[in-house]
């Protein structure tokens, strides 16, 4: 077999190993805040398993990079694999001994999961970054970005299926096999090697990104509102499991409808992107991205019926996407390839803070005023945290006033 067969034959196998892997995530996100909600019916356990399954992923981030450079960043990703199917049939044995409280399961399982998830995220980008150089390397993260998505739109609707059929038990049965298979096709790739020097640690990483990102106010600005949406986006899908089953007393099957619904709506706003991008600047439309994403949320706050409910998630979902593109496309113009190399770790981390703090909003306003308060307050907070970012933004392109000059009679002769 060529070089250039090795290295094809290595990316399907971790293509295929990661569309295992982001089907049986899809399968966790729909399982674990509807059955916690289902089982406790309490928002205040919503929002705490929300905070437990996403802030191990900052943990995870934070260590990903360290780890892959001293395992390697198929081991790691063989490692993180299986692991999470070893705690998913952990879950599911704890579960069946403790029917009644499937929470004791489910929670510490969504911690494991995230922890380990952005350690076999990191080491897969890791690996196609090194198996698809040069022209192939555009198609592949392409491919990868198909995969995500066609997860997030197919996750939802097998696990509505499952849970209908075989309950949440069953579903973290298949969680734990398919997660084993990712890891067994991870085994196929072949060990990709760390490079040469020790691997930079977290502590300096973030140093050397923060110091990026506080020396230029405009990316500073940048990064200010992409965190604002980010917490919107996380306030939503935190409380759509209360809301959908409670609020508005619908069954599983409406609330993997809602995250599929999410997910095409996100499809759809990509895919029009380019014709919008042709008609009017890309910061214009990211300007409208973000009103719509807080428009969305207010109109699932107030929204009377679960299918008005549906079209605000539906909007906050899809504006969050063409959102996320302007900010990604300002990031370039804004910073050489050093400069972003340097601060993309303090800017992940940025963008990745609001969801931990989104559960615990949940928790705290959405069990004193309803699940649907959160919406409200983070949509009213993020109008007034942008507006104190675009004044800010206003006064440092503001020129300052020029100096009184001193009123001299003037010499023709003067040099």
């Amino acid at each position: 077999m060529s070089a250039g067969e090795g290295a094809a034959g290595r990316l399907r196998w971790l293509l295929l190993g990661r569309a295992v892997s982001s089907l049986a995530d899809q399968l966790l996100l729909f399982a674990v805040p509807l059955v916690v909600y289902r089982s406790t019916a309490s928002v205040a356990w919503a929002g705490l398993a929300f905070t437990a399954e996403w802030l191990p992923r900052i943990f995870g981030m934070l260590f990903a990079s360290s780890a892959v450079g001293r395992r390697g960043a198929t081991r790691v990703c063989v490692r993180a694999e299986l692991a999470r199917s070893a705690a998913a049939l952990c879950a599911a044995l704890v579960a069946a001994a403790h029917p009644e409280r499937p929470a004791l399961a489910l929670v510490p399982l969504a911690s494991v999961s995230g922890l380990l998830f952005e350690q076999s995220y990191i080491a897969t980008e890791i690996i196609v970054a090194r198996a698809a150089a040069g022209r192939e390397l555009p198609r592949a993260q392409s491919r990868l970005q198909a995969i995500e998505q066609g997860a997030q739109v197919l996750g939802p609707v097998l696990a509505a299926l499952l849970h209908a059929g075989v309950g949440f038990l069953g579903i973290l049965g298949v969680v734990s096999a398919l997660f084993g298979l990712a890891g067994a096709l991870s085994l196929r790739v072949g060990e990709v090697r760390p490079p040469d020097g020790a691997a930079p640690s977290p502590a300096s990483t973030l140093a050397a990104g923060c110091r990026v990102v506080l020396g230029r106010p405009a990316l500073l600005r940048l990064v200010g509102l992409s965190m604002l949406g980010n917490l919107l986006f996380a306030l939503l899908i935190a409380s759509a499991a209360a809301i959908t089953t409670g609020t508005f007393a619908k069954s599983s099957g409406h609330f993997g409808l809602l995250a599929s619904a999410g997910a095409v709506s996100s499809l759809a706003a990509c895919a029009l992107l380019h014709r919008g991008a042709e008609r009017a600047r890309l910061a214009r439309l990211g300007r409208l991205a973000f009103a719509g994403i807080v428009l969305g949320s207010l109109v699932a706050f107030a929204a009377p019926s679960y299918g008005a409910y549906l079209a605000g998630y539906a909007l906050v979902t899809g504006a969050d996407a063409i959102f996320n593109i302007h900010v990604r496309t300002e990031r370039v113009h804004l910073l050489s390839k050093e400069e972003f190399e340097r601060a993309v770790g303090f800017i992940v981390l940025g963008n990745c803070l609001p969801l931990p703090v989104a559960g615990l909003v949940l928790a705290h306003v959405g069990q004193a005023w309803g699940p649907r308060a959160p919406l409200l307050a983070g949509a009213l907070f993020a109008v007034a945290a942008a507006s104190l970012l675009h004044a800010s933004a206003a006064r440092a392109r503001r020129p300052l006033a020029p100096a009184p000059v001193p009123c001299t009679p003037s010499r023709r002769n003067d040099p």
